[in-house]
């Protein structure tokens, strides 16, 4: 099948994109830092919905370790620092060889060197920092090893073949995000470095474990390669150190499993929070069995948080769930109450506790109507259960 061309769209977004190239290249990387920055805090006034997904995600992740009054501070910087970080990342790969010097540092390259030259080694890398400076790790380490990502084309195929002729031109390799474990292994296999972004959840049939203390799912390939590879494994992150200025962390994850390769993304983010994008939905229950995952804990060693769950008019002391999973409230409401007292009650609940709902359980009848009161929090009906 011969791939499809390009929409009338696809160029305009193309034009749009080569003239943001034109007018990029002519800014010093410090001055696109502080005008992404810029942009960074308009986007926080200008659009409340991003605002209130970063908010809740971080009171997802930090409950009541940290006062609301900080979580927004937290918020704001959120936005300033990945604004300035994204308009960077497009300057990055105008730079010179000199200049990526300059702007970059990277801390235990060594060990990473050792590695790659027995055996290979798995790089497991959370979405913060200037990510495209990650792209330059071969050239960081003076071409002492490849390395490689597996990532998803984008959809604009005109943008694609640039963003990827850049991101190899210091000697990155590009794994589609379909390509087989065998080529990946065979890769490490060869003395390459395997980046792998593993801080997004996968869903039911992930790994079941927890992050920042809470019940979730994570990828489990990178301790899966590694096992197979005998390989080393390492985390890899960026940092922002000042205006224009990074580093790079590699550090050897001390065990080959997945609960320790989320321990050491958790440690990552906690380092340098505002250089999390905290705009994914990393909480979010969604799939056709979303709560399966819960069946596949150990009750011997349960979660020191449990998802947060409330239950529109269920019968009395109804627990569908591990307890030491969920925490379940009831609350008895007049589901045929009129669309905004609902809608007003639903926010009130979701602001009041350490963290903000992680589903709701509704009589079969209502379901509908909360899926569009409740937003994207999953609502899920009692029968069903």
């Amino acid at each position: 099948m011969s791939p499809k061309k390009p929409t009338i769209a696809h160029r305009l977004e193309y034009a749009a994109f080569r003239t943001f190239d034109f007018l990029i290249r002519r800014l010093s990387l410090t001055t696109t830092y502080k005008l992404g920055e810029l942009l960074g805090r308009i986007a926080y006034l200008s659009f409340p919905r991003e605002r209130i997904k970063v908010l809740n995600n971080l009171r997802f992740a930090y409950g009541n370790e940290k006062p609301i009054s900080q979580l927004k501070e937290i918020a704001s910087k959120t936005f300033e620092r990945n604004g300035a970080n994204l308009f960077s990342s497009l300057r990055v790969p105008f730079l010179s060889d000199s200049e990526v010097l300059q702007h970059a540092s990277c801390e235990g390259l060594d060990e990473l060197k050792q590695s790659c030259s027995k055996n290979g080694a798995i790089l497991v890398c959370p979405h913060m920092g200037n990510w495209e400076l990650l792209a330059q790790l071969t050239f960081l380490a003076n071409n002492a090893f490849p390395s490689a990502t597996h990532s998803r084309p984008l959809n604009n195929k005109l943008i694609d073949r640039i963003i990827e002729k850049r991101r190899t031109r210091r000697g990155l390799q590009l794994f589609p995000k379909q390509a087989s474990s065998h080529k990946l292994s065979s890769f490490v296999r060869s003395g390459g470095a395997l980046c792998i972004l593993a801080d997004q959840r996968v869903g039911p049939r992930g790994f079941p474990g927890t992050f920042f203390n809470r019940p979730t799912t994570s990828s489990p390939l990178p301790a899966l390669l590694a096992k197979r590879t005998n390989s080393d494994i390492f985390l890899l992150h960026c940092l922002t150190e000042s205006p224009g200025y990074w580093k790079i962390k590699i550090s050897k994850i001390p065990q080959t499993d997945t609960q320790t390769c989320v321990d050491s993304i958790e440690k990552a983010w906690r380092e340098s929070p505002a250089d999390v994008f905290w705009f994914a939905e990393r909480w979010k229950l969604s799939g056709r069995n979303p709560l399966e995952f819960l069946n596949k804990y150990s009750s011997s060693d349960p979660p020191k948080r449990k998802l947060r769950t409330i239950s529109f008019n269920s019968p009395k002391d109804h627990q569908p769930f591990p307890s030491d999973l969920v925490e379940l409230s009831n609350l008895l409401i007049d589901l045929n109450a009129p669309n905004h007292k609902i809608s007003d009650l639903i926010k009130k609940i979701n602001d009041s506790g350490s963290t903000p709902v992680d589903f709701y359980l509704a009589p079969k009848n209502h379901v509908k109507k909360l899926k569009k009161l409740c937003v994207k929090t999953l609502v899920i009906p009692h029968e069903d259960l």
